[in-house]
């Protein structure tokens, strides 16, 4: 995945995760046009996203509960 579309994807994850929160996986997956695996491996990167200084308060939390 190219770093614009990997940009793209993990900005459609927090747009669609901040409208509907506790979609499933799949869901998420099929409304990004991604698969589970790379929301998944989406959702670890956001961790590393924040706006400065990237204190902890200011870093994006998102999760996949079992």
């Amino acid at each position: 995945m190219g770093d614009n579309t990997r940009v793209r994807k993990l900005l459609q994850l927090v747009a669609y995760g901040r409208r509907h929160p506790g979609a499933r996986l799949a869901e998420v997956a099929e409304a990004i046009a991604s698969t589970p695996a790379e929301v998944k491996s989406l959702v670890e990167q956001l961790s590393l996203c924040g706006k400065p200084p990237f204190s902890p308060n200011d870093l994006i939390d998102a999760w996949i509960e079992a």
